[in-house]
């Protein structure tokens, strides 16, 4: 298998691209990998950098498939990919080419999809869709085979619990992380605003640079993105965890909405028909909430009700077994008969 995906040049930055390679080679796969590094943000000024960037990226993924010819392509998110390129592996090769997209490839405004990622459908022999409502139209657009497939949890990094001495240093009641946008700042300033005495940490990409002295989020902001290690910790530490959708994810669920229940720590969540229906049950596994009022009801609620919490934070980590990477990729591979032999 060929892995083809976005890593890190700091090996202490984790990406999710990690996990997939260490989950096949733990289910048996022969796994290299084809990294690519986006060094810039596309924007009018580096859109002809862009162009040449990507251009590298499609030759040099010719080659690569050339002297190693893989079985399998296993494409994750693989924006900088040509639909053109993919097409001719596929023609030329018969690799079988497994992709998996971990935002809608029909939303270009947030900077992640673009056209090539509507093109290239028709040539991948099996999407992995991390939202139920994108199947069918994902179907519509032409991919031929599409599963869906939930963020799964790496069980070597969401298993491991904090230290003693760790959970009383970052002991809090609320814990947010996660990247900064419109939508969990307004959420989160709502929260502060008519809970201002609360014991809140946020900690996220973009957060730190609206900072200042006005800004009614600082004195609760604690920092950039987490190591996963310490994101981890911090979870266990937290009463509450809270999860806040973005305009991409709704009505679905995102990564945190897994690795949260994976650690066996309380998520509070906001309602969507994946978080309450179909990955967990509400009020048993997951507590929801669609309005200020009601966050803010839960919130003191589950706080006060320690026992409750700790049952639902229980009851959420037995469930979330059923959705470990290994088990997922397993259980859709040998579905589509691409088990490892």
């Amino acid at each position: 298998m060929l892995l083809v995906g976005q890593f890190s040049r700091n090996p202490h930055v984790y990406c999710y691209a990690d996990s997939f390679v260490n989950s096949f080679r733990r289910l048996g796969y022969v796994v290299e990998i084809f990294a690519y590094y986006p060094s810039f943000k596309t924007n009018i000024l580096s859109r002809l950098y862009a162009f040449f960037w990507q251009l590298c990226i499609n030759i040099q993924l010719l080659f690569v498939c050339f002297w190693q010819r893989p079985d399998i392509l296993f494409v994750l998110k693989g924006e900088p990919l040509f639909a053109k390129t993919v097409a001719w592996l596929k023609r030329m090769y018969g690799v079988k080419i497994i992709w998996f997209y971990p935002d809608s490839p029909f939303i270009f405004w947030n900077g992640n999809s673009n056209s090539q990622m509507l093109k290239v459908l028709p040539s991948v022999d099996l999407y992995l869709c991390w939202s139920q409502r994108l199947v069918e139209l994902l179907f519509h657009a032409g991919a031929p085979d599409v599963e869906y497939f939930p963020f799964g949890f790496d069980s070597d990094i969401f298993f491991k619990k904090a230290s003693t001495n760790k959970l009383q240093l970052y002991k809090n009641d609320l814990l947010f992380v996660g990247t900064w946008s419109k939508e969990r700042e307004h959420w989160l300033t709502l929260l502060v605003e008519k809970k201002p005495d609360i014991s809140l940490v946020i900690f996220g990409t973009g957060w730190k640079e609206r900072q200042h002295k006005e800004y009614r989020l600082t004195s609760y902001i604690h920092g950039d993105a987490l190591p996963v290690a310490q994101m981890v910790d911090f979870f266990s530490a937290s009463k509450i965890v809270l999860n806040f959708l973005r305009p991409q994810n709704f009505d679905s669920h995102n990564m945190r909405s897994i690795e949260v229940p994976a650690t066996g720590n309380f998520l509070l969540a906001e309602r969507s028909y994946e978080h309450a229906v179909t990955l967990f049950e509400e009020n048993k596994e997951i507590v929801c909430f669609s309005t200020i009022g009601e966050l803010i009801e839960k919130i003191e609620y589950y706080i006060s009700h320690e026992e409750e919490r700790l049952k639902i934070a229980c009851n959420a980590h037995a469930k979330a077994q059923e959705y470990s990477l290994d088990l997922l990729l397993q259980q859709k591979f040998q579905k589509k008969e691409l088990v490892n032999r």
